[in-house]
């Protein structure tokens, strides 16, 4: 598979991504949970993302020996334990991907008025997504390098269309009932920390001079415009914002140019929608590389079994699961403590267990 990438790809690749997903069904969740607060919320899980997001740059950038991300694993962590790590992404990244096709397709039902069963939605996406990623991701990449400026433009003009409706009183006063706050932080983790597929490029990215100031000046800007559409959604719909699902199709709503001159906001939503499948193909080509290497094949050839046979669960599993109940008990129960050990202590190790990696390569190679 074809891989290479390089750094501004992957800073436009997140401009893209980071956005995508967050705009359909987390905000009314989480106004459930924390109300007016949400995009306090919101505002502090991306930091977080952002000092996550740093300590992955560094290990990107100390990767001397260009160690794939799974030699670094085998290197440290044994065989075993790289197994263990590779089957929780799998399942991290397999729930991300059903929470955001899922509400891709009631974004299209709903809003487009598209009338199609769910097979008839996801099959063509999940065919798309394969022929894509079996390119490599240096094809994905260059979608988001396409679509990541026309995209931000489309969020922008829904933005700045809906700005003139908004009440911001609703948002004050800010954290006057915070109870609840940090417990609701542990249940939203499983909607960020899109940048976690930098690891699987430590092998296949261009090292240049400037690596972190264009990377993290592309998640800022994407991070500012998820808060402050969050927030603009609260002030939108103040204490009904928790039974306002599709938060973007809605606030699109709101545009007074949009009113006038017929359904324009239909265009900006449409452009923006590329980030729904763009950030899929990511999500998928994470779970293929994991299923990869659990499996010991090389990464040279693609393999159409193993791609089809890892996308089935995204596709059955609405079929015979009620995937909503599923989320919340991601989000609430148990499930979420073993994703905390990739969302978060595996990027803020990686430095240190590329390090070890290399210095155990430089060991091989001197005896």
């Amino acid at each position: 598979m074809r891989n290479e990438v390089k750094i501004y790809q992957i800073a436009l690749l997140l401009l893209l991504i980071v956005p995508g997903g967050k705009y359909l069904t987390m905000p009314a969740l989480l106004a459930g949970y924390v109300g007016k607060n949400s995009w306090v919320l919101v505002a502090i899980m991306l930091a977080i993302d952002g000092i996550g997001l740093s300590m992955v740059l560094w290990a990107l950038k100390a990767n001397k020996k260009g160690l794939s991300f799974k030699e670094v694993l085998t290197n440290t962590l044994s065989p075993v334990g790289a197994i263990i790590v590779y089957v929780v992404i799998i399942a991290m990244f397999a729930v991300k991907c059903s929470i955001l096709f899922l509400s891709g397709y009631r974004l299209f039902a709903s809003t487009f008025s598209v009338k199609t069963s769910w097979l008839g939605f996801i099959i063509p996406i999940v065919i798309l997504s394969v022929f894509v990623v079996s390119r490599g991701f240096q094809t994905v990449a260059r979608l988001g390098e396409f679509f990541a400026v026309v995209t931000i433009v489309a969020i922008t003009a829904i933005l700045l269309g809906a700005m003139q409706s908004a009440e911001w009183g609703n948002l004050m006063p800010i954290m006057d009932d915070a109870n609840n706050f940090f417990v609701s932080m542990t249940k939203s983790t499983v909607w960020f920390n899109d940048y976690l597929f930098i690891l699987f490029l430590l092998d296949s990215t261009k090292i240049q001079k400037r690596v972190f100031a264009p990377i993290l000046l592309c998640f800022a800007i994407a991070s500012i415009l998820v808060v402050y559409t969050n927030a603009l959604f609260v002030s939108l719909f103040g204490e009904l914002a928790k039974f306002s699902d599709l938060a973007m199709s809605k606030i699109s709503q709101f545009s007074l140019t949009a009113s006038k001159q017929g359904r324009l906001d239909w265009l900006s939503l449409s452009l923006w929608t590329v980030t729904i499948f763009v950030k899929g193909m990511v999500y998928l080509f994470c779970v293929y590389k994991s299923a990869e290497s659990i499996f010991g094949l090389s990464p040279i050839k693609f393999r159409w079994p193993l791609a089809v046979v890892i996308s089935l669960p995204i596709v059955v599993a609405p079929l015979f699961l009620a995937v909503d109940e599923m989320i919340v008990w991601v989000m609430e129960g148990w499930a979420k403590y073993p994703l905390y050990l990739v969302q978060y202590l595996l990027p803020l190790v990686s430095p240190l267990l590329v390090f070890l990696a290399n210095k155990k390569e430089r060991a091989y190679a001197q005896g």
